[in-house]
């Protein structure tokens, strides 16, 4: 075996996917009994529907998902603040769809369930991975796809520490016929320091999020979380009250990220790729796209250079500017819109509003969805 991927997310199917098809040989280990993954829907930017695009998967995305052409930032009652400037469209999703397509391009030999990664070592320039059944596979190169918390960049790299941004969300999946507004419009509505996004998955559901601040580890029952969320937002517009009750499940998770560190992205045939080295928070809903950025950046480095150090040098070096931006500017978006001074936020907004130029909004959209860099390769 060439590639051992550890982890089937998002990060780790778009990887197997990108190495299948350049005729490269991996194997993926998940250590769930399915591939799937726990959420709501997902935003996939221009940038990340371009990569999908290159390895053969867009048109059966586009045919599940919703294109979003507009982004409107909103207060409580739905009166519009800003319309943020894009040069393109993005696209909203199930994520469950989305692991779905990515997996089923998949045959049953490309990937093993039920593994749980255990621990690793070197031997004879190889890697020895060891699952908690005991069972160890061998490989030239181990690729970390496990997400925040993982285990592999815990074992390698102990000094990274997750860090807690001081906000909560929650996000579902509503099921309902909304006004002609909310087709191909993503909205983000602002007021009392809570912020409550909605952005279309196809006519009749919708992807929705709600953030507040809130200390780490707090939580409610699972069946108060739709009347918790109906009080917190009374005051909002009544469509979000109908949107919260129409969700049938609802998910809370605290949010976090890694601070942008020095570390490097690789240790001899360890490679790290997506959360695992670069976690963001979702403010700027680009997770799992530069996931899928990392996951094709790498396959086609591994394609031209081979499985060599200077190949994960190349890859870390194209991919490391523009994540760090990103997990940056997206830290900031949280710390902009919530505060425990609420004077701060609305000054934030009036600027927002008023004085802050569509050309700083295009050049961040264009920084974001720019993939010149895979010209180096």
């Amino acid at each position: 075996m060439e590639i051992t991927i550890i982890g089937g997310g998002i990060g780790g199917l778009t990887l197997a996917n990108a190495l299948k098809s350049m005729g490269i040989n991996f194997h993926l280990f998940e250590r769930a009994s399915t591939l799937e993954q726990v959420g709501a829907g997902i935003g996939l930017s221009e940038s990340a529907l371009q990569i999908i695009n290159k390895i053969g998967l867009y048109n059966r995305i586009a045919a599940k998902g919703k294109l979003v052409k507009k982004t409107i930032l909103a207060d409580k009652h739905l009166k519009s603040i800003r319309t943020i400037p894009t040069e393109g469209d993005g696209l909203c999703i199930d994520r469950t769809s989305l692991i779905d397509i990515l997996s089923e391009n998949l045959s049953s030999e490309d990937y093993s369930l039920n593994k749980n990664f255990q621990s690793f070592h070197k031997k004879n320039g190889n890697i020895i991975v060891e699952f908690s059944s005991g069972e160890k596979v061998e490989a030239n190169l181990l690729i970390a796809c496990d997400g925040i918390n993982s285990s592999i960049r815990n074992k390698t790299y102990p000094l990274i520490q997750k860090r807690f941004s001081g906000q909560t969300i929650w996000r579902g999946i509503s099921n309902l016929k909304l006004p002609l507004i909310f087709q191909n419009t993503y909205f983000e509505l602002w007021g009392e320091n809570l912020r409550f996004g909605i952005c279309p998955m196809d006519d009749q559901r919708y992807y929705w999020y709600a953030v507040k601040r809130a200390p780490a580890n707090e939580r409610e029952k699972p069946t108060r979380s739709r009347q918790l969320l109906k009080n917190l937002f009374k005051n909002y517009a009544p469509i979000i009250s109908q949107i919260i009750e129409s969700s049938p499940k609802i998910i809370r998770d605290d949010m976090w990220d890694l601070e942008p560190h020095n570390f490097s992205w690789y240790i001899d045939n360890v490679v790290f790729l997506g959360d695992s080295i670069h976690a963001t928070t979702p403010n700027l809903a680009q997770g799992g796209c530069q996931a899928i950025e990392d996951a094709y950046t790498l396959a086609c480095v591994i394609s031209k250079y081979g499985l060599t150090k200077n190949s994960f040098k190349i890859y870390e070096k194209l991919r490391r500017g523009k994540t760090t931006y990103i997990v940056d500017k997206s830290w900031q978006f949280g710390k902009l819109a919530h505060s425990s001074n609420p004077y701060f936020v609305n000054f934030n907004t009036f600027l927002i509003k008023y004085f802050i130029p569509n050309r700083f909004f295009i050049n961040q959209y264009n920084r974001i969805t720019d993939l010149t860099y895979l010209n180096e390769i």
